[in-house]
């Protein structure tokens, strides 16, 4: 059992560098399986620092449109002549 371990061990330290490769050159996603189950991934960090920004924008997207919604709103009870509630 023992000389089991270490023989994956050593397969997996020399495949490790081919993987890295792998992800970084191609732009690739490596999933680690152990015992039939995945443990771990590596991904390339450009899509991780990619995903991360699309995320940020359609936040401040959305924060936007309700500042604009807001505004709408308060303009249209000012011209229907209904009190203006502030809300600070």
């Amino acid at each position: 059992m023992y000389h089991d371990h270490r023989n994956r061990r050593r397969v997996f330290r020399q495949n490790l560098g081919e993987m890295i490769s792998q992800v970084q050159y191609r732009k690739d996603s490596v999933v680690i399986n152990k015992d039939g189950r995945a443990v771990a991934a590596l991904i390339f960090l450009g899509r991780v620092v990619l995903a991360r920004e699309q995320r940020a924008q359609a936040r401040e997207q959305r924060l936007h449109v309700r500042g604009e919604q807001a505004r709408l709103q308060a303009r249209e009870q000012v011209l229907r002549g209904e009190p203006r509630v502030d809300r600070r």
